[in-house]
């Protein structure tokens, strides 16, 4: 509430839309990555689409 200046009940909103979109093991989604890697193309931000896995890692991740 504090970081955002809002109220309990519109924090509450906030958290309850955004959360279900991350991911509770701490991944990325591959497929969702693959669109990411599609639109620095789309939007001509990058000439080619960028190998994600070079971008990130989950060695710091438990195992699966």
């Amino acid at each position: 509430m504090q970081a955002t200046g809002t109220d309990e009940r519109t924090t509450s909103g906030i958290y309850d839309e955004l959360m279900p979109m991350f991911s509770d093991d701490g991944r990325f989604d591959q497929k969702a990555l693959a669109v990411l890697s599609r639109s620095f193309v789309e939007m001509k931000t990058l000439p080619d689409q960028p190998d994600m896995n070079k971008l990130y890692t989950e060695a710091f991740l438990p195992g699966k």
